[in-house]
């Protein structure tokens, strides 16, 4: 059985967009087509794809499980990572308490033309990925790949600081 967690992110994100027009028409779709390009899936997401002939599955160095597409797909086949990106649920701990805010996954400023430029994604879009992140904190094991991939972002911000960037 699908997780809550899992199957509640997806209808928060069912119809919302970054944007009012294709936003892949900015970087010529870069997301949908590097080969090398695999989405990171949450932790139970991967019996969706399991048996799907348009996806494959692999893990990364970590044991994570990405999904590889051929670069089209029916948009509500998409997994959370395709659906919530180029905005992701910032997630750390205040005072003993977890708490998220919706920023810009900076993982994909090379090659995102809404993070790169910060352009701004519809209110919409921002509160739906909210509601799918206080979703997906609700399970322990979708909550942990949430701090990590926080993490993640922290270490680019710091290194962009080091370096002079962003």
């Amino acid at each position: 059985m699908m997780k809550k967690a899992i199957m509640s992110a997806y209808g928060f994100l069912k119809y919302s967009s970054p944007l009012r027009t294709d936003c892949g028409k900015l970087c010529n779709k870069q997301c949908c087509s590097r080969e090398d390009m695999g989405m990171l899936l949450f932790p139970g997401e991967e019996k969706l794809f399991e048996d799907d002939k348009d996806f494959s599955l692999k893990k990364d160095s970590g044991g994570r499980n990405l999904l590889f597409c051929s670069g089209v797909c029916e948009r509500k086949k998409r997994p959370i990572s395709c659906r919530i990106y180029p905005l992701f649920p910032y997630t750390y701990l205040e005072n003993g308490e977890m708490k998220q805010k919706v920023v810009y996954d900076l993982r994909g400023i090379n090659s995102c033309e809404i993070v790169r430029t910060q352009t701004k994604a519809q209110r919409i879009f921002f509160s739906s990925v909210r509601k799918a992140g206080k979703s997906l904190l609700k399970d322990p094991e979708c909550a942990g790949l949430l701090v990590e991939i926080s993490r993640e972002i922290d270490d680019i911000i710091k290194l962009n600081e080091d370096i002079g960037g962003i």
